[in-house]
């Protein structure tokens, strides 16, 4: 249980959580989501699983907010590995 926290916060800073308004209780704490509200987000999407040129791709709905928020993930991911 501890461990699957710890990945969650890790990648949730990794991939550049938003920075949190500074109070005098929080200076510099990251907004970090719930298990439930990142699995919201990134997995129930709608999309469609089509086949260009042979090769299986996923085709999400075009949302700019949600283009943002995986390119965000995938270029962090990229610097991260």
């Amino acid at each position: 249980m501890v461990l699957a926290h710890n990945v969650l916060t890790n990648v949730q800073l990794d991939t550049g959580a938003p920075q949190r308004r500074r109070s005098r209780k929080h200076t510099v704490v990251p907004l970090l989501q719930t298990v439930q509200t990142l699995r919201f987000e990134l997995f129930h999407r709608a999309a469609q699983l089509v086949r260009p040129g042979g090769t299986m791709r996923q085709w999400l709905t075009e949302n700019p907010s949600t283009r943002q928020t995986f390119t965000r993930i995938t270029n962090a991911l990229a610097l991260a590995a």
